[in-house]
């Protein structure tokens, strides 16, 4: 399954990017983050805690930011434990009249009978959170964003 969106924000992409880069600015962006400890330059270990309904889950993992060709291009390795993890792709472009657009791409697999069922509602889930993600971005730098 391939997860993927656009985002776009009212910011040149060095603002974006240094926000993007902002433990501070992610610890408040993060849907459900209950933790992120910055473990080195571009390193972070973290916890997530979902509620869904009765059932509630913690996960604890890792990021880190790796660069393929900066400002414009980036890779986060995210995982648990000793796991390679998934890597999500992230590009930035530089738009008209000082908008970036953030363009993020995630491989997901592994989710073996779920991936039948479960599929769309990961989907839509994945996008939400990704708005709601950038939109919190956005109003931490003041500037106005929307999906692209």
């Amino acid at each position: 399954m391939e997860l993927t969106g656009r985002y776009r924000i009212e910011r040149d992409r060095e603002t974006v990017l240094a926000a993007l880069s902002d433990p501070e600015v992610l610890r408040t962006s993060t849907p459900f983050l209950d933790r992120l400890e910055v473990l080195g330059p571009g390193r972070f270990a973290g916890a997530l805690g979902l509620r869904f309904g009765l059932l509630a889950l913690r996960v604890d993992g890792f990021a880190e930011v790796e660069p393929i060709d900066p400002p414009e291009q980036f890779q986060i390795r995210v995982g648990r434990g000793r796991s390679g993890g998934r890597r999500v792709g992230l590009r930035l472009e530089e738009g008209p009249q000082g908008w970036t657009t953030v363009s993020y791409h995630v491989a997901v697999g592994g989710l073996g009978p779920f991936a039948l069922f479960g599929a769309p509602w990961v989907e839509r889930t994945a996008a939400e959170q990704s708005h709601r993600f950038f939109a919190a971005v956005a109003r931490s730098l003041g500037a106005r964003g929307e999906p692209a």
